[in-house]
């Protein structure tokens, strides 16, 4: 029986054997290019594709399983038959056995069977390497050429000893592993006695090209030859091949998104950015702690508490920081005022998506950058003009009613001493001197507002010459009234209009707002308290500029 006919029949018997043994086994027909098929009448209780929930044998297991699956199926290609430990897609909690036959000899088609309930040894074909072995020794001459090719080396290669003895060995050296092969060889002659190893892919028979870990013994000075040992290493560069393709295929995508992609290692050393992100940042980082100085200082701390959150948790956060942008040279230093020390660079705003990744030996972070500067411009525009008044730049009514809420009733709940201000003889300062001196009065009394009231209290404008301040936390009717008096006498002193003196005049009443009061009701009680004071006032008529001289 030739060696294809006696291959042949044995993987024959092992699938007849797998058959019988595992009846429950599910039986799948796959064609050349591992694609889930219909199967051929010759392949009997084999079920439809659709019944898999698959479209190919890789979608039949989990992802982590993968590459065993495409090292397998490589072997059955070349062997005839290879089998898997796997984890199979619709029962991940537990191992199960793949086993690839190849049947396109008596059916057309590739078999898997997926056996749930055995481990391959059962089978009894353990020796998948009696139809293919791992490992032959051969010898070669201090020239590098063939003295022995024995039948091992033979079943490994498919060349006969009288193909090959004699040949130079570098002949079935890949192209592209030539130079490799030649600093190898030169390296073991250097050291008698010594062994040498290097890897890389030898021709076969079939004109394919297997990848081998080749370690060369020298003993030319005991008997004037190498000894060479080749060891099949196919499965595991199926594994790197299958790497490499999906990391090519990460950088492909990445490279066509419209955000900036940067991958870090566990340690923070960057692997990876794309061209976006380049044209986002001016240059590319090295690690995550060259990123971090390009974050705007008041933003630096919450980036590296977020960093540190996602390395321990593994959950993906989303945050929105300042970032340094457009340099080209030098790293930036920590500074308080990056950008003075940097000329041509420029602070934008960032959101960044960051999640861990875990492959393996490339654990680490991803970060997604996207530069959001003109939205946040935009929304910082609209959110000024929801909060703010626009010529007076005081808060809102709306805004100051929100403040006051939250003061009265928010979280804290530290009350509020109120201030309302209305502004006496207003009116005709518009009609004597314009709108344009009308707007100038307003915001030089905004000023002086800011000017008497803490960081923490809210100035705010509800209307015409209407304002109040909100003095934060004051409960004690002694302060608000201490209070009142700065803003009476910041408020209620002269003014320049049209290059001239101008009493300005104002009338003031207060309100205390305690923790859970209204605070509608406590404004209009402050309202209510300036009507009063203004009643009890003689208002002074409105006089020109000239005769306030």
């Amino acid at each position: 029986m030739s060696a294809e006919r006696q291959t042949q029949h044995f993987v024959q018997e092992v699938f007849t054997r797998a058959r019988s043994q595992f009846p429950e086994a599910r039986l799948f027909a796959l064609g050349d290019d591992g694609w889930l098929v219909d199967a051929p009448p010759e392949l009997t209780g084999a079920l439809p594709p659709e019944s898999a929930h698959a479209e190919t044998g890789l979608d039949l297991v989990v992802t982590s399983s993968r590459p065993a699956v495409l090292a397998a199926w490589g072997r059955c290609r070349s062997t005839g038959i290879a089998h898997a430990v796997v984890q199979l897609a619709e029962a991940p909690e537990r191992e199960a056995t793949l086993l690839f036959v190849d049947l396109r000899p008596t059916a057309g088609t590739f078999a898997v069977l997926a056996i749930e309930e055995a481990l391959i040894a059962e089978l009894g074909v353990d020796n998948e390497n009696f139809l293919a072995p791992r490992l032959c020794q051969v010898r070669r001459d201090e020239t590098s050429h063939f003295l022995s090719f024995d039948e091992t080396a033979k079943a490994m290669f498919g060349w006969t000893p009288d193909s090959i003895i004699g040949s130079k060995s570098i002949d079935f050296i890949h192209p592209d592993d030539h130079q490799r092969a030649i600093d190898n060889w030169l390296e073991m002659l250097g050291r008698p006695g010594g062994a040498s190893r290097w890897r890389g892919r030898f021709l076969c028979k079939d004109q394919t090209w297997m990848w081998v870990e080749i370690t060369n013994h020298n003993r030319i000075q005991d008997s004037g030859e190498v000894v060479t040992e080749f060891l099949d290493i196919r499965d595991e560069m199926a594994v790197h091949e299958a790497l490499r393709d999906s990391e090519a295929r990460f950088r492909q995508l990445t490279q066509a998104l419209p955000v900036g992609v940067l991958q870090t290692d566990d340690d923070g050393s960057v692997l990876f950015v794309n061209k976006q992100l380049e044209r986002i940042l001016g240059s590319t980082p090295t690690d995550l702690n060259e990123l971090a100085l390009r974050v705007a200082p008041n933003d630096r701390t919450k980036f590296k508490s977020v960093i540190q959150s996602v390395a321990e948790t593994g959950e993906q956060v989303e945050i929105e920081v300042a970032m340094l942008a457009g340099f080209t040279q030098a790293m930036p230093q920590p500074g308080p005022d990056p950008e003075s020390e940097h000329g041509d660079s420029h602070l934008i705003i960032c959101q960044l998506t960051i999640g861990r990744v875990t492959a393996n030996a490339r654990d680490g972070l991803l970060l997604c950058v996207s530069d959001i500067t003109d939205k946040a411009r935009l929304r910082e525009e609209l959110e000024g003009r929801a909060t703010f008044d626009a010529l007076t730049h005081c808060h809102n009514r709306a805004s100051t009613l929100r403040h006051l809420t939250l003061l009265l009733n928010g979280p804290q709940r530290t009350g509020a001493g109120v201030v309302f201000i209305d502004l006496d003889r207003f009116k005709p300062v518009n009609d004597l001197y314009g709108h344009a001196a009308g707007d100038s009065l307003l915001r030089t009394v905004a000023d002086r507002l800011r000017g008497c009231s803490r960081a923490k209290d809210i100035v705010g404008r509800l209307g015409g010459d209407e304002f109040v301040v909100l003095f934060s936390g004051v409960t004690d009717p002694a302060l608000l009234e201490h209070l009142s008096e700065r803003v009476h006498f910041a408020v209620n002193a002269p003014i320049m209009l049209e290059d001239r003196p101008f009493d300005l005049r104002a009338s003031l009443g207060t309100a205390l707002g305690l923790p859970g009061d209204d605070p509608a009701s406590v404004l209009a009680n402050a309202d209510q308290a300036m009507y009063a004071q203004k009643r009890e006032r003689s208002p002074l008529p409105a006089r020109a500029p000239a005769e306030s001289a």
